[in-house]
């Protein structure tokens, strides 16, 4: 899993050496988790508080960096090669639609089979602002409803979102891939 997050580093239009340049920047992180559980879907629970179809969290590393997107996909493939996840037998790779998240899972997890997962937060809540812009409430909460139900069901082409919202082919990609 990869995201970023926006931080103030300075006060605006200062900066540490002097010169003028914005105060915010992002740094970016990883997460490298390895779950255990079984396959038929009972849970390797440690207890009796955890739930029936929860996986075992077996580790959770975090991977950081104040540097652009190329580091972090190195540091964080590099990591996950460490810890032996591109071994494991079932690997997925969650994101959220950033275009330098999904640039290091081309780079550095796809050709290993990791399956990428849109992160649904992200997703539904890309596809309310889509569905509400230059719409009325109503209008808009029909067509969100309908493009929710596809995101969730799994049912989203590279083209169904893109063709209406008016935009290119090639800008949303979703379905197997990612978006």
């Amino acid at each position: 899993m990869a995201d970023g997050g926006r931080y103030q580093r300075c006060e605006k239009n200062e900066s540490e050496d002097g010169g003028r340049r914005t105060h915010w920047f992002e740094d970016k992180a990883g997460l490298c988790l390895e779950l255990g559980g079984r396959r038929d879907g009972v849970a390797a629970a440690d207890s009796v508080d955890d739930l029936p179809m929860s996986p075992k969290v077996i580790t959770r590393d975090i991977v950081a960096t104040l540097e652009n997107s190329r580091h972090l996909g190195l540091k964080l493939a590099a990591h996950a090669w460490f810890l032996g996840l591109f071994q494991a037998e079932f690997k997925a790779f969650v994101g959220d639609g950033s275009s330098w998240i999904w640039t290091i899972f081309d780079k550095h997890f796809r050709a290993f089979k990791f399956i990428a997962v849109l992160d649904i937060i992200h997703a539904v809540t890309y596809a309310f602002a889509a569905a509400m812009a230059g719409r009325t409430e109503a209008e808009g909460t029909v067509i969100y409803h309908q493009w929710v139900s596809w995101l969730w069901s799994g049912e989203v082409s590279q083209r169904s979102l893109a063709g209406d919202c008016g935009f290119g082919e090639t800008t949303v990609r979703t379905g197997a891939s990612h978006c």
